[in-house]
Formats: structure tokens, sequence, C-alpha cells
């Protein structure tokens, strides 16, 4: 009984650190993406204010 909760929270751990891993993969991955957009959106404005 005692075995089975240890290893209860060890699986829990397991799955949160690795929840954690994919998700700060996944913002990293947005990020990378957005940013240039987000330049490229600024340009663009930029040049039709100023024209």
């Amino acid at each position: 009984m005692f075995n089975a909760i240890l290893f209860g929270i060890l699986c829990a751990l397991m799955g949160i650190g690795a929840g954690y891993l994919i998700l700060n993969a996944f913002f990293a991955g947005v990020r990378h993406i957005a940013k240039p957009r987000i330049a490229n959106i600024k340009k663009a404005a930029q040049k039709m204010l100023d024209n």
C-alpha cells in the first residue's frame, strides 16, 4: 500500500515535469514564430503611417 502511494506521487511529479517541459517548449515555439510577425506588422504600420 505504501509503495503504491510513493509510486503514485512519483508518477504525478514526472507528469507535472513533463507537462511543464512540453508547455515551455510550446510557448518558446510560439514566441519564436510570433516575434518576426510582430516586427513585420510594426514595419507595415510604420509604412502606412508614413504614407
